[in-house]
């Protein structure tokens, strides 16, 4: 990505102005040249697969649409017509909490456009043409034009800002706690090690690839090129984990 793409982002993120180092804080000077190592990072990493993106019927009644929020809460819900390929753009949550109190309430009148993007642009390119579109969320096509999932913006600031801040960082014996959904290529970007091929996109992801199972909470075991330890896992998800690089 060009530099002067990245300072785009920039100054959309801080009204247009570009921040100058000498003004930041030390924390401040840190956070940004970190994110400036992550400026090739794809929207396939930061995106959500299609199977798990929670989407309502753009034909649904406004006491559907009430029922199905209360059971799957979320801050944005796409919205389309039929199947997920159909896609029509998507509501945010409040403005759903609008007409909560209402028996009727047209909340298709709400739905923002959607933006679709191909899936292998850089994501501060896709956060770039978020911003400029001031929407939330875009739905994510392969090279076939075919749906894939979605990103949203809160997903990727969450993702530029923190994650990698928090992965680099280890205790003394060289462990690292990470959520169950972190991005394999975030981790070997990290760790600077290569993942063997499969069909996984997280660390959950690629230990249910190899275990097939769900492992209990309190499990370690060693699958290359990590050692692991489930710190947290239910019998849907596995929630936490500790992985360490094997030497």
């Amino acid at each position: 990505m060009e530099e002067s793409s990245f300072l785009e982002v920039i100054r959309s993120l801080f009204g247009k102005r570009e921040p100058v180092l000498e003004e930041l804080t030390p924390d401040e000077e840190a956070f940004f040249k970190e994110l400036l190592a992550f400026r090739e990072l794809e929207v396939a990493d930061f995106l959500i697969p299609r199977n798990l993106v929670k989407s309502l019927d753009i034909t649904l009644s406004w006491e559907e649409v009430k029922s199905y929020v209360i059971t799957n809460p979320h801050t944005l819900y796409p919205v389309h017509r039929e199947i997920l390929d159909h896609y029509k753009g998507y509501l945010k949550l409040k403005d759903i909490i609008r007409g909560f109190n209402s028996s009727i309430f047209n909340w298709q009148d709400f739905i923002k456009p959607a933006l679709t993007l191909p899936e292998n642009i850089t994501i501060l390119t896709a956060l770039r043409k978020l911003i400029e579109q001031e929407l939330d969320l875009a739905f994510v096509v392969d090279e076939l034009s075919e749906l894939v999932g979605i990103i949203r913006v809160e997903d990727i600031l969450k993702e530029l800002f923190l994650t990698p801040r928090r992965c680099l960082r280890s205790d003394p014996e060289g462990w690292i706690t990470l959520s169950g959904t972190t991005k394999i290529r975030l981790i070997e970007r990290c760790l600077g090690i290569t993942f063997p091929d499969g069909d996984y996109e997280t660390i959950a992801g690629f230990i249910l690839y190899n275990l097939n199972r769900i492992p209990r909470k309190g499990e370690k075991f060693s699958l290359p090129p990590l050692e692991i330890e489930i710190l947290n896992a239910d019998e849907k998800q596995i929630k936490e984990v500790r992985i360490k690089k094997i030497p």
